[in-house]
This record gives C-alpha cells, structure tokens and sequence, in this order.
C-alpha cells in the first residue's frame, strides 16, 4: 500500500478512536487481527474505508469500572497489568505499535 493511503486509513482509525474514546468507551484489544481495510469500491466514492473489529474485550463507561484491562495481547502497552488504569492511550499505543 502506497504511504500517503496508509496515512488515510491510519486518520480514519484514529478519527474512529477518537469517537468511541468520546463516547467513554475502549476498543480494549486492538491488533492487526482486529482492522478491515476495504480498497476502493467502483461502486463508491470512499476509497479505503477502515474499521475495527472485535470488541469483545471493549470498556464501556471507562470512568465507572474498576476491573483491570482485559485486552492485553503482544500490541498492548507494556505497562499493562491487569490493574492497570484504563485510559484510551492504551487503544492508540496500539494501533500505532502495528
């Protein structure tokens, strides 16, 4: 994939983070596994839409739980433990170690 379309979709996971981040939820386990790139559909104007998948280790209310993060995995940042303080820098650490 040409550099300047792997700036797109990193923008576009970032910008899909930043509303779940917003909306006080993490993914909780993002690895290469857990992104689908779609290439360019003739059908559409979108060219190289990204989305995330997986949400099984997913936080809701990330304010309000007091269980440790769960989503641990070889992309995870490593100071997580499983009483580490939730917080969406760990899903961005994440994304960006890929």
């Amino acid at each position: 994939i040409p550099p300047i379309h792997l700036a797109w979709i990193f923008d576009r996971l970032l910008c899909v983070l930043g509303y779940i981040h917003s909306r006080d939820i993490l993914h909780g386990g993002i690895d290469p596994s857990n992104i689908i790139v779609v290439d360019r559909d003739p059908d559409e104007i979108a060219h190289h839409r990204a989305m995330f998948t997986n949400f099984t280790f997913a936080i809701s209310d990330v304010h309000n739980r007091e269980d440790g993060y769960k989503g641990k995995n070889n992309f995870s940042a490593p100071e997580l433990n499983p009483y580490a303080r939730l917080d969406p820098a760990t899903d961005i650490y994440s994304l960006g170690i890929e």
